[in-house]
């Protein structure tokens, strides 16, 4: 019986193969977003830089936060006139089962990257065989290394009372969000293991600029010595900011402040020190999972390997910042070889190296 099933697994992947050598492999990409969507426009960015490298065809759909939308844009693409040679989207309010029972019906090799399925236990490749794999943050350890960057940080500019304690606060996102629960987790752990940290309180701020504004003022009336904040996402952070000079705090100086997502506002934050930490990088996902797409139909299955990925955040603060800005600043992604990550087209790479600083290298 053993010997069947890897008889199928290898005649389904070589018939993906052979039609993506045919011809240029046509893959579709459903954004959950719109294009206005900062983040998810960085994303489209990636994807279509990393096909211009590899070869590949991309089409994008955008879903405008619609669960229905993607789902209604699945069978549109499904049922078109040439069938994609593989599908690529994030879960989006939930729809990950839906999208990957569309993906059995139609018969088509679908990956989930950016946010996953929370509904239910479930990998790729067990009960949805057409689901061939999955790349996702580590959401819980860009909670925790954002927390640790910034206790770093308060400490060296000695912010810690007589007693050598750090006050803490954090503003989470959603906590029933994929991204939301995980950061927060991640906080939690970084305060379990740093007993000269004291976190006072976190308090949802939805993702969103305005709460977080008024919740740091909130927090930080009642917790006057606070002097680290901690965000779950940039546009919290920000609020944060704003907050604490709107009360006459000096956000950088006598309150270290962190977030995610090197947002255009995140990073001009960080340069002019109001942030001292920040997270991202996660928008290469979309490339990333793009080239392992690429070398599954060629004929490289990336599952001798494993078929889910955690990708790991780069923390952004002063002393890295030269790395990272030309790329980030002006959006050109062009720096970025993705050829060079690919198993397919270096034959002798053993093992995927999906770090930003690797995607950056010749």
């Amino acid at each position: 019986m053993k010997v069947f099933l890897h008889l199928l697994v290898v005649c389904f992947i070589t018939t993906y193969s052979i039609s993506a050598l045919a011809q240029r492999p046509l893959v579709h990409f459903f954004n959950p977003s719109d294009s206005s969507d900062l983040f998810w426009a960085h994303v489209t960015d990636v994807m279509q830089t990393a096909s211009d490298d590899l070869g590949i065809d991309l089409q994008v759909s955008y879903a405008a936060r619609s669960r229905l939308g993607m789902t209604k844009q699945f069978i549109e693409v499904a049922e078109s006139a040439r069938k994609p040679d593989a599908v690529l989207f994030p879960v989006l309010k939930q729809n990950g089962v839906s999208m990957l029972e569309l993906a059995e019906k139609y018969r088509i090799p679908a990956f989930i990257f950016n946010a996953g399925i929370t509904s239910e236990p479930l990998e790729p490749r067990t009960k949805y065989k057409f689901w061939i794999g999955q790349m996702l943050p580590d959401e819980a350890l860009a909670g925790y290394d954002l927390a640790m960057c910034l206790f770093d940080t308060a400490e060296d500019k000695g912010l810690y009372n007589e007693n050598r304690q750090l006050t803490a606060i954090g503003l989470d996102g959603t906590l029933a969000d994929f991204a939301g629960s995980f950061r927060n987790q991640g906080l939690n752990k970084a305060i379990a293991e740093r007993r000269n940290v004291v976190l006072k309180q976190t308090a949802p701020a939805n993702w969103d600029l305005n709460q977080a504004k008024d919740k740091t003022v909130w927090m930080v009336s009642r917790y006057p010595n606070t002097n680290v904040l901690w965000a779950a996402n940039d546009e919290m952070a920000i609020g944060a900011v704003q907050g604490l000079e709107s009360i006459k705090r000096k956000p950088g100086i006598d309150i270290v402040i962190g977030g995610i997502d090197w947002s255009a506002q995140g990073l001009a934050a960080l340069k002019e020190d109001k942030l001292s930490c920040n997270l991202g990088g996660h928008f290469m996902e979309g490339g990333w999972a793009l080239t392992l797409v690429y070398d599954y139909l060629s004929g490289i299955d990336f599952a001798t390997e494993r078929v889910s990925f955690l990708s790991r955040m780069s923390v952004l603060h002063s002393n890295n910042m030269a790395l990272y800005l030309p790329l980030l600043s002006n959006n050109d992604w062009s720096l970025v070889n993705f050829r060079s990550l690919s198993k397919k087209l270096n034959p002798k790479r053993s093992k995927y190296n999906f770090k930003l600083e690797s995607s950056l290298s010749p």
